[in-house]
């Protein structure tokens, strides 16, 4: 039983992709066992035992120092065993990683006579490494050389991994960040909750624009994209960040140059009006091309608000409505020492798909009122207000204490087209409008 044993052992020993080894702790190792397994780097048993070769002559040169000195350094700190790697040559010059766990043997006066142990292949697992890390540092060079910010966050929106541009337009160090949320750099009012990123995740890859803040605290408009990933095992999404300063910055110098453009022509065309107008007599056909005059340079003064607007979306429309009122006292030569114009307007931002609209009504109105409200030399009073109520709604009123528009007249299927460019602009902003003549005219408008 024994002898099969043996037999089995040995057998296991020298078809294991295993070798074993016994050799001499003298210079250079010279081999007293190694087993038949050695054969895959080429050599037999015998070029080792017959002394053609020892262990060291088989060792790569940059590496034999080395393990040299390991050796000696665990044999002083009277370690039992070790391991480590190192590259070995095969018989046709081939180079082969290993990984050597040795026993140190002592005699009976502790001296150190043997080192036992087995060597293993780990070439390919070398190889395996050396492409991922030429992988990852390719991955490294591409991560934090791109011009876009990127941030892997975790699925509770903490970031696991930030490139250098992300560091730089923050402002932050790597390991500032890594230690931050996607929500630490979004401004209070545009933060993303863990269940609105989920879903955003879910879509498969969703693109918006946002805004970040960085450590100083300034506003950065961006574009977003996220995308789902597996990030080392874990789900994880993965946020790609474009600064959008420049290209806002572009855009908003763009649009500025285009309603000043706008502004300009509206203006070419006001003067065109004007120089036609004075071609006639007949006060009627005057009366009509100072109208149309009147109702363009409504909208240039919209586009010049606009123009002149922080976020070229909006303009201050009580601001817009003083000076409208302004121009037409001017047009129609106003004897604002009769005629009296009250203004309660409220600083009120629009944006131009209503200002222009109300601001042509506000033309209509304001002219019928300073042309028609009141005889010659006859005092009286223009109001405009305009307010917003609790509820987001708006409210604007003009009225006039003057004589008052016919009683047999609808307002509502009027014959003139001022009145009804009114109704249909008041309609095109969805609101509603009415009129009281129980003291002068009152036109209420609701939107």
């Amino acid at each position: 039983m024994q002898q099969f044993e043996k037999i089995d052992l040995e057998s296991i020993i020298h078809n294991s992709p295993i070798i074993v080894f016994l050799w001499k702790a003298v210079d250079n190792w010279p081999v007293e066992f190694v087993s038949d397994s050695i054969t895959q780097f080429g050599y037999t048993p015998g070029d080792f035992t017959s002394g053609r070769y020892s262990y060291g002559d088989i060792i790569h040169p940059d590496d034999l120092e080395k393990v040299r000195s390991r050796i000696s350094r665990h044999v002083e700190l009277g370690y039992k065993q070790f391991v480590h790697e190192y590259r070995t040559y095969t018989k046709t010059g081939e180079i082969r990683w290993v990984t050597e766990r040795t026993f140190i043997r002592n005699n009976s006066m502790g001296k150190v006579t043997h080192y036992q142990g087995i060597i293993i292949d780990i070439t390919e697992r070398k190889e395996t490494e050396k492409a991922l890390q030429q992988s990852e540092k390719k991955f490294r060079t591409l991560f934090n050389n791109t011009n876009d910010a990127i941030f892997i966050c975790d699925m509770d929106s903490n970031f696991v991994e930030v490139n250098q541009p992300a560091c730089n337009y923050l402002d932050y160090s790597r390991d500032e960040l890594l230690q931050m949320n996607i929500n630490d750099i979004h401004p209070s009012d545009t933060t993303i909750s863990t269940g609105e990123m989920n879903k955003l995740v879910k879509k498969g890859h969703s693109i918006f624009e946002t805004k970040h803040v960085n450590r100083d605290g300034t506003i950065i408009p961006i574009e977003l994209s996220v995308q789902y990933i597996d990030y080392q095992g874990l789900p994880a999404f993965i946020v790609v960040t474009r600064n959008l300063t420049k290209r806002k910055h572009a855009e908003v110098t763009r649009e500025k140059e285009i309603h000043h453009r706008v502004k300009n022509n509206l203006q070419v065309i006001s003067s065109l009006l004007n120089l036609e107008a004075s071609n006639f007599e007949n006060d009627d056909v005057v009366e009509a091309f100072k109208n149309s005059q009147n109702r363009v340079r409504s909208m240039a003064l919209a586009h010049e608000k606009l123009y002149q607007s922080k976020d070229l979306k909006t303009i201050n429309f009580g601001e817009y409505v003083k000076n409208l009122a302004m121009h037409l006292c001017q047009s129609y030569l106003v004897d604002t020492e009769n005629v009296k114009l009250d203004l309660d307007v409220e600083d009120i931002y629009l944006n131009m798909d209503k200002a222009i609209p109300l601001g042509i009504v506000v033309n209509e109105l304001l002219s019928n009122s300073l042309k028609h409200a009141f005889s010659e030399n006859e005092s009286g009073k223009v109001n405009i207000k305009f307010n917003q109520d609790y509820n987001t709604n708006y409210e604007l009123l003009i009225s006039d204490n003057g004589k008052g528009i016919p009683e047999d007249m609808d307002f509502k299927e009027p014959e003139s087209l001022g009145l009804e460019l009114v109704n249909t602009l008041v309609e095109q902003v969805d609101g509603m409008i009415e009129l009281d003549k129980s003291c002068g005219t009152e036109f209420r408008i609701k939107f």
